[in-house]
Order: structure tokens, then C-alpha cells, then sequence
């Protein structure tokens, strides 16, 4: 048996300041991606609120019909091209995974994924970061995977809250794979270009990660935790050992603190990683509450096989 590293964490969303229109980002001649600045405007999110499930809409196809589905979903890519990062980070998610996704109600398109994931992550979206590292390395771009990772590997001790640890050993995996695949001559323009998003949005990503964990929800108290994992036949993905994952869970909580249901919104580098892992998850108890209806709650995941481990320079 081997024993595998999960930490599962409270997602960091609320109905954040928003930003300007979208344009697609680029790395290029060592610039870093262009998006603007976070600006109030209140744009009117369906599905960041307790109690309200216009998520589960968007990702269940049992819930509510087709037609009601895509009415909510339309929804939410409207604020994403209105500049909404938490809206950008669910709409990209969906078009990055596409069909893989059980009643999936768009097609995988790369192009818009980037376009709103990118600038999610410009500001605040941390996890996003991960999302465009993997994304990138999958088309063979290391160069600007690696910039996506030092970035994430910069603000990943963000998202720590509480017991949690941050997803250290993914991150650093992360890095190991990127740089088993990019020649050392190429990485220092990566790592310029990275210093460079760091000088231009640091204050909006600090400002809206602090801003989503004041909104937090209390109620959260899944502690860290190890499962044992048989090597074989469990593990049956297309990523090579070792491996670490990044999977992301909406989940509903019954009032007396138990999983009614959970689903998967993503799943990087392999979705097998998200399909094996639902089962620990449905296994999951927080806080009871005297509040009849559901809780939702984003919950990220990340897998690791504790063989890495990201350490500051001296």
C-alpha cells in the first residue's frame, strides 16, 4: 500500500470586486498577460451565495431541465466577459473540460479557456494558476506552463487557511514535470516573465484572496488527511508515477453535516484522478446546522505522493 497525501481545502470564492471587459492574455518578449485591473462594477452572480444553487445547475444535469440549465450558464459567462474573476474561473473550468464533464453543457474549447482563466488568475483566482500551468503544458508550451507555475507556486501559501497546509507537493511536481520538458536556457524568461505579472497584479490577488477568506464559510472543518491507495490496480490514469492532481468538487452538505452529493468541476492533469477521489469525498463531514436546506462549497483537492516538496531559496 502507499500512502497518498490529500489536503482538501475551503474554496476562495465570493462576489468579488470585478473587473474590466477580458482580452486575452500572452507571454511574449517577456511580457507579462494583459488584463485590467479590478474595478467596482457588481456584476450579478447567480450561485455564489449560501443557500443558492445555480452551480449545481450549471454542473448537474438531474436537477433542472436543459433549457433552464443553459439559462443559468449563460448567466454566468456574461459576468466572465464582464470581467467577474470567480465567474471566469467556473466558465474556463467548463470549456476546459468539455464533454469530459457528465452533462457538460459546452464543448472543450481551448481558446476560451485561456481567455477567461487567465485572467482570473490575474486577479485573485490563485488556483487558476495551476489550471493555466496545466492547460499549457498539455499543448506542449512549457515555457509559459512554467511561468503559470512559479506564479502558483508563488501564491499557493495563500490559500492556507486554518489547520489546512498549502498544496505544496503539487506544486512542486508541478515544477518537476515542467522542467523535465523545458531546457534550462528557457527558463529564465519564464521567471522573468512571472516576476513581471508579480510586480503588475500582486496587490489585486492579495487584496481579492483576503477579501474570499473574510467570506469564507465557518462552518467548514474537514481536517488534512491520509488514505491508503493500493498502487495497482487503483491508479489507472495516463499520468506517469509519480504524480500529484489538482481536482475540484462542488459538494452539498445535508443539514446534519454528511454528503448529499458532490461534483466534479475539474480535474488537472488527469480526470481519472477526480473520478477515483469522489468517493473519499462523499465520505466528507463538516458542522452540523439547525438550517433545513443544502450547503454548497467549493472544495478543492490536492493529490500528491509526498515524493516533492517546494523549499525557498536561501
Amino acid at each position: 500500500m502507499k500512502r497518498i497525501g490529500i489536503v482538501a481545502m475551503v474554496a476562495l470564492l465570493t462576489s468579488a470586486a470585478t473587473a474590466a471587459p477580458v482580452s486575452a492574455p500572452s507571454f511574449a518578449g517577456g511580457s507579462p498577460p494583459k488584463a485590467s485591473p479590478p474595478e467596482e462594477q457588481g456584476c450579478a452572480l447567480p450561485g455564489l451565495r449560501e443557500n443558492d444553487n445555480s452551480e449545481r445547475l450549471v454542473l448537474d444535469s438531474q436537477d433542472a431541465p436543459l433549457s433552464e440549465r443553459q439559462v443559468v450558464f449563460r448567466a454566468y459567462e456574461s459576468c466572465a466577459q464582464t470581467g467577474d474573476p470567480d465567474a471566469q474561473d467556473l466558465v474556463g473550468s467548463l470549456y476546459w473540460m468539455g464533454q469530459a464533464l457528465p452533462g457538460a453543457l459546452v464543448s472543450k474549447d481551448r481558446a476560451k479557456a485561456i481567455l477567461y482563466l487567465s485572467n482570473a488568475a490575474a486577479h485573485g483566482m490563485v488556483l487558476d494558476m495551476a489550471k493555466m500551468a496545466e492547460l499549457e503544458y498539455t499543448a506542449a508550451d512549457y515555457q509559459s506552463s512554467l511561468v503559470w507555475a512559479v506564479l502558483f507556486t508563488h501564491y499557493e501559501s495563500l490559500l492556507a487557511t486554518g489547520t489546512h497546509t498549502g498544496p505544496n507537493g503539487y506544486a512542486a511536481e508541478l515544477l518537476a514535470r515542467i522542467y523535465a520538458k523545458l531546457p534550462e536556457k528557457k527558463r529564465g524568461a519564464a521567471i522573468e516573465d512571472a516576476n513581471n505579472f508579480i510586480v503588475q497584479y500582486d496587490a489585486a490577488i492579495r487584496s481579492h484572496v483576503q477579501h474570499a477568506k473574510e467570506g469564507a464559510p465557518t462552518w467548514m472543518n474537514t481536517k488534512d488527511n491520509l488514505v491508503e491507495i493500493p498502487m495497482q490496480p487503483v491508479w489507472k490514469g495516463s499520468v506517469d508515477m509519480p504524480f500529484a492532481a489538482m481536482v475540484e468538487y462542488l459538494v452539498a452538505f445535508n443539514p446534519d453535516g454528511t454528503v448529499s452529493n458532490a461534483w466534479m468541476l475539474d480535474a488537472l492533469p488527469d480526470i481519472e484522478v477526480g473520478r477515483m477521489l469522489r468517493d473519499n469525498v462523499t465520505r466528507w463531514k463538516v458542522s452540523p446546522s439547525n438550517d433545513p436546506e443544502l450547503r454548497y462549497l467549493r472544495v478543492p483537492i490536492f493529490f500528491d505522493d509526498q515524493r516533492y516538496e517546494v523549499k525557498q531559496a536561501q
